[in-house]
């Protein structure tokens, strides 16, 4: 019976053995009866068989027949009924299926620097009714110095579950702590890897890359857009193992094993930073609510910066909600003010019924319009069209952009990309809103083209004034590197006499009689008009501004258009116009950003002593109101 129960428990390549072995054990014990039966003989001349010797016989020899039929009905159905799960478990014994993590893909910048890197961190989980009986040990836990998991959250942990045998403490963890949690031996502390996303830039350009969620798919931003390209999937290796589980070879290829693609940026990430760190300082000094910076370049239409504060650190997973997650640039609008004049000027230029010179009366500051009152913030008389964006009046641009044709100004605007579906590939990006053609009244054209009745973003305000740096040329705008950068096709969309006129006219906006002399830089000419709007509460005008500043520079061979929007500066009462609160901001960023890329100086620095100095006298002024 010993053998029966053998038999049951033995692999299959174990049955012949034990079989045989049987059978010689039946073998060698008749054997030994036969030796005893002749010893028997040799003092027993006559030999005789009780009953009882044959019941011995007959009983052992039916046993042996009966294990043995029970042996053969059991290999019989190991061989059939049970060949799958005996084959599978020998395929198990002797195989293993690997996992294997797959990393998504990286986003860098232009300059290869990267901005979003697939990256291995680790969760710390504890075996609480363990680590409980070891208090000598985990006394020491806070030289690990890891969120979540201090003496006193340890502490915390074992008084509430003290019997939890599986609990995450910690998750994406760095290397570095995770070395120092090791090195303390804390028994009930197990370690286990997570692949996640990395932002070495973190809040610079956190709202334009996004965010992944905890299972490392994008939420957000271009990680959210690129998703599919970006994306990651863990894979299986199926190996072979030898005795002692060791991988001796591979089978077939990986499956189910799909690496992330890369993607390149136009997005430079100094400028980024320039751009961040100028918008930050503008919004805390103004007390604004948020604000938004773009710089684009003219020549080809590469977006290099896209700034929005405040902003958030997509490395903590507690700050992946509010506001501060928007593109402010690309997807909030606002009444782009006084900056819109440059592309109404452009028109009277194109017209034939006016030059640079042309006077405009503009008493007495005001004027009536079907009983609406359109008036300047003074009087400014009679003026040339250059004066109109000099001093930004809205008397004086209005009555000119009456005498246009309205049908060749409105498909103008739409060709500049106001009101049209926005070229970038980016999540919720707003398209703006242009009135329909046939909706606007006397009153409407007239107000639109002082930056009412329109909404813009930021980015597409600034892709419309990168005609004043290109010759009047519109390049379609890019995010991801172009595969084929000599193939883009850019638009002529206006003369390029007519633009560079307008880019002339656009350079006494930062003289010392301009309303945007705080753009000025030291060694490099520039251009740019300010803007200021109402905001909008319940379809009406309240008592909270937009400022906002647009402009290119230098002026000679434009290498970057800049456009600043600061949302309801509050605080003095200059900090309304974009003059005061927008201007600055760009001058930050055209000075560090020309100065990065290597442009030499245009002009003496000698020559902007009495600038700097009216500067300084207007910031004392604005500082002491």
């Amino acid at each position: 019976m010993l053998a029966v129960v053998l038999t049951l428990h033995f692999p299959v390549h174990s049955r012949t053995v034990t079989v045989t072995t049987i059978f010689l054990c039946m073998r060698q014990y008749t054997n030994k009866k036969d030796k005893q039966s002749k010893e028997t003989n040799t003092y027993n001349a006559k030999p005789k068989r009780t009953p009882k010797h044959k019941w011995r016989f007959f009983f052992t020899f039916f046993l042996i027949i009966s294990v043995f039929l029970v042996l053969v009905y059991r290999l019989f159905y190991l061989e059939t009924k049970d060949h799958n799960f005996l084959s599978n478990h020998g395929q198990s014994e002797s195989h293993r299926t690997i996992d294997l993590d797959a990393t998504r893909g990286i986003i860098y910048d232009r300059n290869g620097i990267p901005l979003a890197v697939s990256t291995n961190l680790y969760k710390v989980i504890l075996d609480i009714k363990v680590l409980k009986d070891y208090p000598e040990k985990y006394q020491k836990i806070d030289e690990a110095n890891i969120d979540g998991l201090s003496l006193s959250d340890i502490q915390a942990l074992i008084s509430k579950y003290p019997n939890k045998q599986y609990y995450i403490a910690a998750q994406f963890v760095e290397p570095s702590k995770i070395d120092d949690l090791k090195a303390l031996h804390i028994p009930g502390i197990e370690i286990e890897d997570q692949n996640r996303t990395y932002y070495p830039k973190a809040n610079e350009i956190a709202p334009l890359i996004g965010f992944t969620n905890i299972a490392n798919k994008g939420q957000d931003g271009l990680m959210m857009t690129y998703q599919n390209k970006l994306h990651a999937e863990k894979g299986a290796l199926s190996s072979t193992l030898d005795g002692k589980g060791h991988a001796i070879s591979f089978n077939d290829q990986p499956q189910h094993y799909h690496l992330g693609k890369s993607i390149d940026l136009t997005i430079d990430s100094n400028i980024q930073s320039f751009a961040y760190q100028a918008l930050k300082k503008g919004v805390i000094d103004t007390n604004a609510d948020s604000g938004a910076a773009v710089v684009v370049d003219p020549q080809n239409g590469e977006i290099l910066a896209l700034a929005s504060y405040p902003s958030f650190n997509p490395n903590n997973f507690n700050e992946h909600t509010g506001k501060p997650v928007a593109l402010q640039p690309v997807i909030e609008t606002f009444e782009p003010g006084s900056t819109i004049k440059p592309f109404f000027i452009s028109q009277a230029l194109l017209s034939g019924k006016y030059t640079p010179d042309s006077m405009i009366d503009t008493n007495p500051g005001y004027y009536f319009l079907h009983g609406h009152r359109i008036r300047d913030d003074a009087n400014f008389g009679d003026i040339t069209l250059t004066q109109i964006l000099e001093k930004s009046s809205n008397v004086g641009v209005s009555k000119v952009t009456l005498t246009l044709d309205k049908e060749k100004v409105y498909n103008f605007l739409s060709s500049l990309g106001f009101g049209q579906p926005s070229t970038v590939d980016f999540p919720r990006a707003t398209n703006g809103y242009l009135p329909p053609l046939s909706s606007l009244s006397k009153f409407e054209f007239a107000t639109l083209s002082f930056g009412y009745a329109l909404t813009s973003s930021a980015l597409q305000l600034a892709h419309a004034y990168t005609i004043f740096g290109n010759d009047g040329k519109l390049c379609p705008m890019h995010l991801v590197k172009p595969k084929h950068p000599d193939k883009i096709n850019c638009r002529q969309v206006l003369p390029k006499d007519i633009a560079k006129e307008v880019l002339a006219m656009l350079q006494t906006v930062v003289s010392i009689h301009g309303t945007g002399v705080l753009a000025n830089i030291p060694g490099f000419d520039v251009a740019g008009k300010t803007g200021t709007s109402h905001r909008v509460a319940n379809g009406k005008f309240i008592n909270e501004y937009n400022a906002i500043f647009a402009g290119v520079a230098p002026v000679k061979n434009p290498r970057l258009s800049i456009v600043v929007w600061i949302n309801n500066p509050k605080g003095s009462h200059f900090y309304q116009f974009g003059g005061v609160s927008a201007a600055p901001v760009f001058a930050s960023i055209a000075k560090h950003s020309l100065q990065y890329m290597g442009v030499a100086y245009q002009q003496p620095l000698s020559e902007y002593e009495l600038l700097n100095r009216n500067k300084k006298w207007l910031l004392q002024i604005i500082a002491n109101n």
